[in-house]
Order: C-alpha cells, then sequence, then structure tokens
C-alpha cells in the first residue's frame, strides 16, 4: 500500500487546487475503495476509514478532476503505443425515482432490459497490453431505441467521443 500512497501523492501533487487535506482525503478514500469487501457506501467508509462519515459525505459534495489524475497515471505508465476504446456497460437497477433510468441492452442477457448504463473512455496500451481508465459517462434514458431527446444512443456515443476529442488528444 506504501508505493500506491506515494503513487497518488505524486499524481495529486501534479494537480492543481488541491490542498494537503484534501490529499490526505482522496489517498484515504482510495485505499478504502481498495480494501472494503463488498458494498461501500458513506457507513462503512466511516466504519473502516480515518474519518467520520459525515466527514466522507461533506469531502465527497467536492468535485474532483478524475480526467486529470488519470491522464497523469497513464502519462507516468503507458507506452507511446496508446488507441482509444470505448464500452457501453449496463448496470442493473430497479426501482421509478431512480435518475436516468431507462432501457439498455444488456450484451450477457442478449436482450434489452430496464437498469442504467455508462460508457467508459479507456488508453488501451498496446505495448504494455493493458488498459487504463479515462471516464465514464453515464447514458441517458432510452426507450429500446431512442434516449428521451430522441437521438439513438450510438448518435449519444460517438457525441461522448467528439465533445471530448481535444482533451483525449
Amino acid at each position: 500500500f506504501t508505493s500506491g500512497q506515494s503513487l497518488i501523492r505524486t499524481i495529486l501533487q501534479k494537480m492543481d487546487g488541491i490542498n494537503e487535506w484534501r490529499r490526505r482525503f482522496i489517498i484515504e478514500c482510495f485505499m478504502m475503495f481498495l480494501t472494503i469487501r463488498g458494498r461501500i457506501n458513506f457507513l462503512s467508509l466511516g466504519r473502516y476509514g480515518s474519518y467520520d462519515e459525515s466527514t466522507y459525505r461533506r469531502g465527497f459534495q467536492k468535485e474532483f478532476d478524475f480526467m486529470t489524475f488519470n491522464y497523469q497515471l497513464i502519462d507516468q505508465f503507458c507506452t507511446d503505443d496508446i488507441i482509444l476504446g470505448f464500452d457501453p456497460s449496463y448496470i442493473p437497477k430497479s426501482g421509478k425515482s431512480t435518475p436516468c433510468l431507462g432501457y439498455f441492452y444488456s450484451g450477457c442477457e442478449g436482450r434489452y432490459k430496464k437498469g442504467l448504463e455508462i460508457g467508459c473512455i479507456a488508453a488501451i496500451d498496446l505495448g504494455k497490453n493493458t488498459s487504463f481508465h479515462i471516464e465514464a459517462i453515464q447514458s441517458p434514458p432510452s426507450k429500446r431505441d431512442k434516449t428521451a431527446e430522441g437521438v439513438s444512443l450510438v448518435t449519444h456515443y460517438a457525441d461522448c467521443i467528439i465533445t471530448r476529442a481535444a482533451e483525449l488528444e
């Protein structure tokens, strides 16, 4: 864990606008994500972590630039032989009050199912035969072939890449 903490600390020091308390908090959260088994929520973070449950709640209300963090990680560990990949993933979810709940295609089930979907943009390092996550984008709710805005999900996927093209170079 010591090498992981030093790696995260090094990357956070390169990022703007993160003070020492925020660095310690983010390192603590990342380490907790790796060690807690099962469902991770504020109660379990408060139980197993160094901070109180309310401190974790307040800390997660502040935005964190994961894209810059992931770029720094990719810059340190990847070779120059990189391609970008995009993979939409279905997440099963029931209920009526979940935001962006809709019908999305589940590759495992081979049919449309009620739930959520995220599209993951990743940097695929061909030299090391591995992939690093860059960003996840939640898909808008859909009714089989069209989203709520009336565009197809494929158009939404293309827009995710096109709007981030300058950042992804």
